[in-house]
């Protein structure tokens, strides 16, 4: 992938109140008062990985149940629930495999919120699924290039 990041709230009345309501993954509050980093939560913004081409034709229903209202090319986007939905059908399978990914793009760690949530816990049992994700950045950070390289270089050597 290209780059990620988070479509961030668009300073309209609707996004301040919805953010004045929802708890903060960072600080723990709802956001009614200017704070020092931006609102993060799933339920106020949308984490994506960009991809250097659109989707097959004819293969963009998958986007029916992704809000991308906002993003002009959303059929260049690997979206959260995408990646999630891919997850899903995987470790459900019978005998799951164990599944490791490694992100290393800006505000990777936004594709990782769903191991954290509650809901996502409760509901989907995300804990015990065979998954294994590491992110090179936060979900609100740049990444580190060549971060993955030098992980991998390193983890073949203590294997070797």
């Amino acid at each position: 992938t290209q780059s990620t990041w988070a479509i961030h709230g668009d300073g309209t009345p609707a996004q301040t109140a919805l953010e004045a309501r929802v708890v903060c993954d960072l600080c723990g509050e709802p956001h009614t008062r200017k704070r020092n980093h931006e609102h993060s939560s799933m339920l106020t913004q949308e984490w994506y990985a960009h991809l250097p081409h659109p989707v097959p034709a004819g293969a963009e229903a998958m986007y029916d149940a992704v809000a991308h209202a906002t993003h002009e090319h959303y059929n260049h986007l690997l979206y959260f629930e995408l990646l999630f939905a891919s997850y899903a059908r995987i470790v459900t399978r019978p005998e799951p495999p164990r599944v490791v990914a490694l992100y290393n793009f800006c505000a990777a760690g936004g594709l990782l919120k769903f191991a954290h949530s509650a809901a996502y816990k409760a509901h989907y049992g995300v804990d015990d699924w065979p998954l294994y994700q590491m992110a090179a950045a936060g979900a609100h950070e740049g990444a580190i290039p060549g971060l993955l390289q030098i992980w991998t270089d390193v983890l073949a050597h203590a294997l070797a």
